[in-house]
């Protein structure tokens, strides 16, 4: 993600990234630019994943980036896995979709 920031190959350039985690909530990783208001949510799986899987894992990672506390922010959300089918397809409706033939 430090590259692809550095190379400008996400919606915003982020200021700040780490993990969140509460109770038994976690993100893999949160970026975030506070001076535009903007924050990047990205979960990780080191598995190939079908792409209902994925639909699955990006729902899921909606529902947990209302519980960060971020609201006023606009967001986006991302997934990173070994591979996903169908990743071209998640990536016209919206979220950023990597495997490692992107890397």
């Amino acid at each position: 993600m430090i590259k692809l920031n550095k190379v400008g190959r996400l919606p915003f350039r982020f200021t700040k990234i780490g993990c969140w985690w509460h109770k038994e909530e976690e993100i893999d990783l949160v970026a975030l630019n506070e001076r535009e208001g903007k924050t990047l949510f990205v979960e990780v799986k080191w598995k190939e994943l079908s792409e209902r899987e994925a639909r699955g894992i990006l729902k899921d990672l909606k529902r947990k980036s209302e519980l960060v506390g971020l609201e006023d922010y606009e967001g986006y959300y991302g997934l990173v896995a070994k591979s996903i089918k169908g990743k071209e397809k998640l990536r016209e409706e919206g979220p950023l979709v990597w495997d490692l033939r992107d890397f």
